[in-house]
């Protein structure tokens, strides 16, 4: 067998790209990570974040060291923070409106499991692809990278992922795409089975920072901070002293914010929580909110059972240019208790941990927590009424 001095060549400086990698790690600022492809050669690569957030502009281009292997240095601070990122050859091609997403395949226990996303680790310094095809979906709505929305094309490139095949947080995000999410791509469960899964798999897997990642960044998914903070526990002291596990260790510990908003009524400015020593709930609605329309009854039921032992509070997230539409909605319905406006309504949302509307918040009194309520949901409305003592 005929062996090319190229192909020695492409091979032996791998290897001290490999060991250099390992040797090298995290330090001085910045970590090493190789990404070496088979079967297709691209004249970019790129680590990228599409999703809104943190890091949505975040994209570190890969310097290529030989014929299908690229080497990344991504700075600490982006390391520490990033909860997940995708690799991909070019962010748009504004030609032909082409978006371009890399999948990575793997086999585990006899089923062809999917990643697209990624997540750093301590153990990650080289990831192995093999090209397997490409599949493009035409006449597709999406978001260009300048943010407009464009019809066009998306290049979906599939891998097999040959290394690191062991990499316990790449099988656990395989295993669980929507850990926290509280949502199944098979059928929908109950918000206490979610929990127990949740839960039992924090328990496994003390020191996965996928699973504290996902915590982390999906803290308003949970109804209370107990909830929370029993999976908080089963993490090792790693992952509670890292970027993600310090942030949930201030959510679990501040008390509940109380925010000046105005009062939609009176347009005066006022505490959305008059009295810190009382129970009280809090709405998050819309004028463009046709579900929380809808909810409304419930709402007014509680205040005619409630009134006295509760406060309510609306909170609208409507902008700027519907506020109008908002105040005509409660002066038609003759909403009895105080309804409050907000400019910043994404600070709002985050603050109060409201993932969509309709959403309700009890908080309790000394603003020591808040409890997420489903008024749809009939075990919910009967706790919130066997706890003022009313059947």
């Amino acid at each position: 067998m005929k062996i090319s001095i190229n192909s020695l060549f492409v091979a032996f400086f791998f290897v001290l790209i490999s060991v250099s990698c390992k040797e090298q790690g995290k330090g001085n600022g910045m970590h090493s990570l190789t990404v070496q492809i088979e079967g297709v050669d691209y004249d970019s690569l790129f680590i990228y974040r599409f999703s809104k957030g943190d890091f949505e502009k975040l994209k570190i281009a890969g310097e290529k060291q030989a014929k299908g292997i690229w080497n990344f240095s991504i700075p600490d601070t982006v390391y520490d923070n990033l909860v997940d990122f995708e690799l991909i050859p070019q962010t748009f091609d504004y030609a032909t409106n082409t978006s371009f997403r890399m999948l990575f395949q793997q086999e585990i226990n006899g089923e062809l499991r999917d990643l697209q996303q990624l997540n750093f680790n301590e153990s990650l310094t080289f990831i192995q692809l093999k090209y397997k095809e490409e599949v493009i979906y035409d006449s597709i709505c999406m978001a260009s990278p300048n943010g407009d929305f464009v019809w066009g094309k998306m290049k979906r490139i599939l891998f097999t992922l040959e290394e690191p095949k062991d990499n316990s947080d790449f099988l656990l995000r395989m295993d669980d795409p929507f850990y926290s999410m509280f949502l199944n791509k098979d059928t929908l469960y109950s918000y206490e089975k979610f929990y127990e899964q949740y839960l039992a798999k924090a328990r496994q897997n003390p020191d996965s920072r996928y699973y504290i990642s996902r915590l982390a960044t999906q803290l308003n998914s949970y109804k209370t901070k107990d909830d929370i903070r029993r999976i908080y526990d089963c993490f090792n002291d790693k992952q509670k002293q890292s970027v993600f596990g310090r942030k949930i260790q201030t959510y679990l510990n501040e008390p509940v914010t109380n925010e000046i908003l105005e009062n939609a009524q009176t347009g005066r400015m006022e505490f959305v929580i008059p009295d810190t020593m009382r129970y009280t709930l809090l709405l998050f609605s819309a004028s463009w909110c046709n579900p929380c329309h809808k909810q409304l009854p419930l709402q007014k039921k509680l205040y005619e059972n409630l009134h006295g032992k509760l406060n309510m509070v609306t909170i609208s997230i409507d902008e700027q240019e519907t506020v109008e539409k908002w105040k005509s909605f409660v002066a038609q319905e003759a909403i009895p208790w105080r309804t409050m406006l907000c400019k910043d309504t994404e600070y709002i949302r985050n603050r109060y941990k409201v993932p969509a509307i309709p959403h309700c918040k009890l908080v309790f009194p000394g603003l020591k927590d808040m409890v997420t309520f489903d008024l749809w949901n009939e075990n919910d409305m009967n706790r919130l009424y066997e706890l003022f003592g009313v059947k």
